[in-house]
């Protein structure tokens, strides 16, 4: 419909003999129009009918309920126009609003029913529905000046990509600590009103948290960091990242090689290093794009707001048996409630027997519910039902 936007939405439109009803909704910001008169009053001015004398009185200095300064420059900035102040002035007449011209600023005098309308992109609002929006000419946008990324944003970007590609979880830490060089006046927290000099104790932090919470003690906890240190006299940008085991013989991998030290404390490394010093150092590395680590065959699903009930399970297989294998036949028995797993942790045999001892943990879980341990022990028996079935493997009880 020609009106549908302008000021109302017309929700049908219905023949009654010589005459139409119309089922009109009108906008919020349109009072004005709520009425016969004023709905009239709107089609008067967006279809350039006459009106009865008395009913569309345009307002002036003693009755309008504010005045809004203005230049036809302005109003064909907004719009992208070349209107004189002539027709600007005979646009807004059409809805009631006044003006008077002036060599500097005009002044437009509103209604005291146009509560609408307030600034001067409003007054241009309303001579661009008059004018026709389809009127207005297609412009193109000036081309844009691209400013070249500054050399340690982009080593940030490539540093971000690599440690992503490798399994890295980017976290994002307070900036405020208990200690550091500057003080905030009106701390949001007592006992943090410091701002950080280093990113590395949060990652400390969350790198513990990781590994309290992990299912698996034989899995690392990768992390990483960019964000801004504050020191006396500047401020810098780091980079910082940490990897993690819950026991020492698990220890599998170190940071990658670009980190200037990656010297262990035990289980777990921490490096933390300006990202000015990686300019250099990344500047031949290539930035690894986000396809390759996109599986298009899995489906997303959201995870359970249900707790996890953990299974672990052993058995002795004859040597040269896969832990691929037995992994695959515990998948495909688990059921429905297997949400992580299985995961060998454990693996021994005894010298001059022919057999070994697998173990692995299981995890299952429920989206709709928290389980009991009877659902969670029936899954684990159909499971050990399928291992049963191979003559040479024996679980253990």
């Amino acid at each position: 419909m020609e009106l549908n936007g302008r000021f109302c939405e017309i929700e049908s439109v219905k023949s009654t003999g010589d005459d139409w009803t119309l089922d009109v909704k009108v906008l919020p910001d349109r009072p004005d129009a709520k009425t016969p008169e004023g709905f009239a009053r709107e089609l008067s001015a967006i279809m350039g009918w006459p009106m009865k004398k008395g009913l569309a009185l345009v307002a002036d200095k003693k009755n309008a309920r504010a005045q809004v300064q203005f230049t036809p420059q302005k109003i064909n900035e907004i719009l992208g126009l070349q209107l004189s102040g002539a027709e600007i002035a005979s646009f807004l007449k059409r809805v009631r609003v006044g003006t008077k011209e002036s060599s500097n600023v005009w002044g437009a005098y509103i209604p005291a029913d146009r509560t609408d309308l307030n600034l001067v992109e409003d007054l241009a609002d309303e001579v661009m529905r008059l004018y026709g929006v389809d009127n207005i000419p297609s412009v193109a946008l000036p081309a844009l000046n691209l400013v070249p990324l500054p050399s340690v944003y982009e080593a940030a970007q490539k540093a971000r990509a690599i440690l992503v590609s490798l399994g890295y979880t980017e976290i994002y830490s307070y900036s405020f600590s208990a200690a550091g060089e500057r003080e905030v006046e009106k701390s949001l927290a007592s006992h943090k009103s410091f701002l950080r000099t280093n990113l590395s104790d949060a990652l400390r932090e969350t790198l513990l948290s990781h590994l309290d919470h992990a299912l698996f003690e034989t899995e690392a906890a990768r992390v990483f960091e960019i964000g801004t240190v504050f020191f006396k006299d500047r401020e810098e940008l780091h980079l910082a990242a940490g990897i993690a085991y819950n026991k020492e013989k698990y220890k599998k991998e170190s940071l990658p090689s670009w980190f200037p030290h990656t010297d262990w404390s035990q289980t777990s490394v921490i490096c933390e290093m300006p990202l000015g010093e990686l300019v250099s150092v990344l500047a031949g590395k290539e930035c690894p794009g986000i396809v390759p680590l996109v599986n298009l065959d899995v489906q997303y699903r959201s995870f359970s707001l249900y707790p996890r009930i953990i299974r672990d399970i052993a058995l002795f297989v004859p040597s040269g048996v896969r832990a691929e294998d037995v992994e695959s036949v515990i998948r495909e028995n688990a059921g429905p409630l297997l949400a992580e797993g299985p995961v060998k942790f454990d693996e021994f045999s005894k010298a001059g027997e022919s057999r070994t001892s697998l173990a692995f943990r299981i995890a299952f879980q429920s989206h709709k519910k928290t389980l009991s341990d009877a659902e969670a022990n029936e899954a684990l028996s159909s499971i050990v039902s399928a291992l049963e079935k191979h003559p040479l493997w024996q679980v253990r009880k």
